[in-house]
């Protein structure tokens, strides 16, 4: 019974003071890179997904539960999803301190360095971990099937097979390219969605929308 419940998604977190604290620092910084990063291309395209990705993921662990319980009245982060949200945030360290190299990296040409294996492998676990806790099993087994399709086609018959592929080339493919997580859904959204989402809650938190409700 309490297996089963990892197959389900999480619940939000009503976060004790000091965590919503901690969580309004990280939104700051989190919007002050946007700000500096998405009107204007101060910071190269790629370095900016893999800085939004690796920000989302951060609150991610902190706001959200592993599984789902009951709700408490002021909850702490447990250790493992500091330690993860830890990680995730090295992970966006790592691609912008080495992002000159990455950006003019061959993909499938250049190896991957242990760094990478370690940085690459980290994006595709923790991404998946947090599409299981905040969209539930069901998209996050259509994404392992397809993953597992990676390495099996070589092995399947008539127009379902394809010649395969290697760990390497798939953690490579997934993010250090923009056919993976780093793709044009989060590339949109690192720019025009963040800029009109948080436009809006300032236009809100200003009385703006109180306004136009009032005049209309």
């Amino acid at each position: 019974m309490r297996l089963g419940l990892f197959f389900k998604e999480g619940r939000r977190r009503k976060l004790s003071p000091l965590w919503s604290r901690i969580v309004g620092v990280l939104v700051v910084l989190f919007a002050a890179v946007e700000l500096y990063g998405a009107p204007f291309g101060f910071i190269d395209s790629f370095i900016l997904r893999s800085l939004f990705v690796s920000f989302a993921i951060t609150l991610t662990f902190i706001c959200y539960t592993p599984i789902r319980t009951e709700p408490g009245q002021s909850e702490n982060v447990p250790v493992p999803d500091i330690l993860l949200a830890c990680i995730s945030l090295a992970a966006g360290a790592y691609m912008v301190l080495n992002g000159a190299e990455l950006v003019t990296r061959w993909t499938g040409v250049d190896p991957l360095t242990p760094a990478d294996w370690a940085v690459t492998a980290t994006f595709v676990l923790l991404t998946l971990e947090v599409t299981r806790r905040t969209v539930g099993p069901v998209l996050l087994g259509i994404i392992l099937v397809f993953i597992v399709y990676n390495f099996v086609g070589e092995y399947l018959p008539g127009y379902f097979g394809h010649r395969g592929s290697t760990m390497e080339v798939f953690l490579d493919r997934m993010v250090y390219t923009y056919d993976g997580i780093f793709g044009t859904p989060v590339g949109v959204a690192c720019t025009y969605v963040f800029m009109f989402v948080l436009f809006g809650q300032v236009f809100n938190a200003a009385g703006g929308g109180n306004f136009f409700f009032r005049l209309a």
